[in-house]
């Protein structure tokens, strides 16, 4: 379940602060705010998974990797949605997501240290990410947050 929690809040985190960032330049074209977009959503990545990273209970690297391509596999209907979006551009996203979770889940260690008692518990293993059913619903979840603020996005732009 913190798999699935984390692959919702990310979207629906990052979907809310780049739908009021892209309030903060209403003259600017989709095209003139691109960088400005693509910037943000690294800060916003690397902050999400910071966060989640400091909530993570066992494995913190092994959850965040799951939730990142959970989240970069429910991206893929940015290829339809976004303009200009494309195979190619989907499969380099994947760069940038892993590299966010690399910072933001190593900036977690300083926040919240890897202790004994993190460290025993995974020793029982971490079946959650091994069960189909987290990577079924993670994906579905992932998904559905991207499609539901796409649809979002092109409800207020029209």
């Amino acid at each position: 379940m913190a798999i699935i929690r984390d692959v919702v809040l990310i979207n629906v985190v990052s979907f809310i602060l780049g739908f009021l960032l892209a309030f903060a330049m209403p003259n600017l074209s989709f095209e003139e705010m691109m960088p400005t977009i693509a910037l943000f959503n690294i800060v916003i990545l690397t902050l999400s998974f910071l966060i989640s990273g400091c909530v993570a209970k066992v494995n913190r690297f092994r959850h965040l990797s799951i939730v990142a391509i959970l989240i970069w596999l429910g991206s893929i209907v940015n290829i339809y949605i976004v303009p200009g979006g494309s195979l190619l551009t989907w499969l380099i996203s994947s760069i940038f997501i892993g590299i966010t979770m690399l910072i933001g889940g190593s900036l977690s260690f300083l926040v919240v240290p890897n202790t004994a008692a993190i460290n025993a518990s995974d020793k029982n293993g971490y079946k959650s990410a091994k069960s189909f059913q987290t990577w079924f619903f993670g994906l579905a979840a992932s998904v559905a947050t991207s499609v539901l603020k796409d649809l979002i996005m092109s409800t207020i732009t029209n």
